[in-house]
């Protein structure tokens, strides 16, 4: 998974993609604060998330991620 993020719409922090979990969105003040968590999830990962024009919500986009394994033997 890429490591996405954005900037808050007042530019004082960024908002990213928590990479321990891929759960949640945490935010990184730019004045050295610690982060904050944006979101409170426990299952689905974040693939993608943007802000309202007025900066209000946070819309993301969610789901499960599937791997399907497929294996041969003894092919002739």
């Amino acid at each position: 998974m890429e490591f996405l993020w954005r900037w808050t719409p007042d530019s004082h922090a960024l908002a990213y993609i928590d990479p321990r979990s891929n759960y949640n969105i945490s935010s990184l003040p730019i004045d050295g604060d610690p982060p904050k968590q944006l979101t409170n999830f426990d299952t689905d990962h974040i693939f993608r998330f943007a802000w309202s024009r007025d900066g209000k919500q946070l819309a993301m986009m969610r789901g499960n991620v599937t791997n399907d394994v497929v294996f041969v033997n003894n092919l002739r």
